[in-house]
């Protein structure tokens, strides 16, 4: 009898499970049904031909978004997608007969850019998302702009369901911390456990220096979780724009060409409101409002500032100023209250006498060589800038005309994150022989743009390089420094073999300008030797250099996640940092540049000879 009830139980579980299983695959069926419908016939029709209606949490914030993009004035994608084609077929390197975008590797690499960490569409999705590539990808040639209006609804839905999964995978600290770096997956998760752990060894990665310092996980968690929800109400901000951006760049991916779209709401984000649309915009380094803040690190935006100091240099007694100067990502150009503010303060530097200034050039990152030459006019007056090689090798010089408003002693501070135009103002100052470049060398992005308007935004296309007034690329190479500070070179350089292999190909080099050049005043020997000398005798700069030591250790020892461990070397690193603060010394690059000013002014004014 006994074993009569256990026969009794076990098919009763069998058959508990067959349903399950049937009703899994039922599911299964009709999440694949809705999401083919809404990429042939957009969501509207979906769901009105439709009782099933999007999952219950991800409706209530996602519908009330999508209610105010319907008031707004109606994006064309389809019409602006074929434009953008158009322009990029024009910058094409590979033949048009030996190479067809396909629907496919289109899509393929779409996908690629949208979801590049793999977190939050499942393999499934793909596959579905893949059947209606060839549908969507002749909408969008055809003008039609519901095609990415469909895909973005599906990207949209599947995205509100991951997030709101998350907050219960993220809930708690994972017991299974990972081992190794934290490396981007080669594919797609088959199921939604593998999407958790994936969620969880990211976000413990990503959180790992802050939980470290004492952050609890419930903290960091919700924080990555912020990250996500401000990424999906971003999308829906920008609708089919941010989408044609990455339907763009595919496009432009695939053909070889190094092109840019620029929804209008991104191009315009850093213009002045007083001042109306301009016809070409120069495009900021820093990261994109719909980016994620959690893994996407940008430079920190500069503000215009300025600081005087005085000195004592040889025997005289006067004063050096820093110049913190703004990114030069346009937002010089197109402020003319701030371009009044920044010649006057030069002009009063002048009128003061002041003998030295220190222009800081640290982080200051963009593309825009209307600010470089605004700034190059009032410190060096008319001349060249640079110079800008394009694809096919042709050669060319930008030039400009203005008055020089100072005639002090001009030093340059830059570092690792000195990138863009603010590469080409410190290298026109070196060709031109007006000042000295102290720190250490500068990032090396070296790329010039050709921005074509569109409708509803701006295409971006790399033609060139620029080429230092000297001869050589600042792509990969950047500016060496006149005067490199050696507690900034023992840091550890992530793209030292980039350097290398930019340094051994003939195309780096070009023959330099024709510039006429004067004797620098500077003796440069003189101001590496009293350099050297200060770091050997000073107590400040070996905790500097123990400092930054620290913190390149602390950061590869991500590598290998252990909490412990690291939070040795995390208070090791705040030992360092409090015997430096003890000297009285807060930020010693800049200390140092002043040292070095001070040294320059001061062979100047005890009338020793120039090196």
């Amino acid at each position: 009898m006994q074993g009569v009830d256990r026969g009794y139980d076990s098919s009763i579980m069998n058959l508990y499970v067959c349903r399950m299983e049937i009703i899994g695959k039922f599911v299964l069926l009709v999440i694949r049904v809705i999401t083919v419908c809404i990429l042939l016939f957009g969501l509207s029709a979906c769901l009105q031909h439709s009782i099933l209606k999007y999952p219950s949490k991800a409706t209530s914030a996602k519908e009330g978004a999508l209610t105010v993009l319907a008031e707004g004035p109606f994006v064309s994608a389809g019409t602006e997608f074929q434009r953008a084609i158009q322009v990029i077929d024009s910058y094409r390197v590979v033949d048009e007969v030996s190479f067809q975008v396909t629907p496919e590797t289109w899509m393929k690499t779409f996908l690629n850019l949208l979801d590049p960490y793999r977190d939050f569409m499942l393999q499934k999705d793909i596959d579905v998302i893949m059947q209606a590539a060839d549908s969507l990808y002749q909408k969008l040639l055809a003008g039609e702009p519901e095609a990415l209006k469909s895909l973005y609804d599906v990207v949209n839905w599947r995205m509100a369901i991951t997030v709101d999964q998350a907050l219960y995978w993220l809930k708690n600290e994972p017991p299974m911390r990972p081992k190794v770096k934290y490396h981007k997956p080669e594919s797609w998760a088959d199921n939604d456990k593998a999407l958790r752990q994936r969620w969880r060894d990211k976000v413990f990665y990503f959180g790992l220096p802050d939980m470290v310092a004492g952050e609890r996980w419930s903290s960091v968690a919700k924080r990555a979780l912020n990250a996500y929800q401000q990424q999906q109400a971003c999308l829906q901000e920008f609708d089919n724009g941010k989408l044609l951006e990455y339907a763009v760049a595919a496009y432009a991916q695939l053909v070889g060409v190094d092109a840019t779209y620029l929804p209008a709401q991104k191009s315009l984000n850093r213009s002045s409101p007083s001042i109306p649309t301009p016809n070409v915009r120069s495009v900021s380094q820093g990261p994109h409002e719909c980016e994620l803040p959690f893994v996407s690190v940008g430079d920190k935006n500069r503000s215009f500032s300025s600081q005087t100091f005085p000195i004592l240099a040889g025997g005289v007694a006067t004063s050096v100023s820093v110049l913190t100067l703004p990114n030069f990502d346009g937002e010089i150009t197109s402020n003319n209250v701030l371009q009044e503010k920044i010649e006057n303060r030069v002009k009063d530097f002048q009128k003061k006498g002041v003998a030295g200034l220190v222009v800081d050039l640290r982080g200051n990152a963009g593309e825009s060589i209307g600010d470089a030459i605004f700034i190059s006019k009032m410190l060096f007056g008319s001349g060249l800038l640079v110079q800008k090689k394009e694809f096919d090798g042709a050669i060319s010089v930008v030039e400009y005309v203005g008055d020089k408003l100072y005639s002090g002693a001009i030093v340059m501070l830059v570092d690792r994150s000195t990138s863009g135009a603010a590469e080409v103002f410190a290298s026109a100052m070196q060709g031109r022989k007006q000042g000295v470049v102290i720190g250490e060398r500068s990032r090396g992005v070296g790329k010039y743009k050709d921005a074509t308007p569109l409708n509803n935004g701006v295409l971006e296309v790399v033609i060139g390089e620029y080429m230092t007034l000297e001869g050589h690329a600042i792509k990969d190479i950047g500016v060496s420094p006149d005067v490199e500070y050696l507690f900034m070179k023992s840091r550890v350089r992530h793209d030292a073999k980039s350097y290398v292999v930019a340094l051994s190909k003939q195309t780096s080099f070009v023959r330099p300008s024709r510039q006429r050049q004067t004797a620098l005043d500077a003796p440069l020997p003189y101001l590496r030797m009293k350099q050297k000398l200060r770091v050997d005798s000073s107590d400040s700069v070996p905790s500097y250099v123990l400092m930054r030591r620290q913190e390149d250790n602390y950061a590869s020892l991500r590598d290998i996640m252990d909490i412990h461990s690291q939070k040795q070397v995390y208070r090791k690193l705040l030992s360092a940092q409090a015997k430096l603060a003890k000297t009285g010394v807060r930020d010693v690059e800049l200390f140092q540049g002043l040292q070095i000013t001070q040294d320059w002014i001061g062979v100047k004014n005890a009338g020793m000879r120039s090196w």
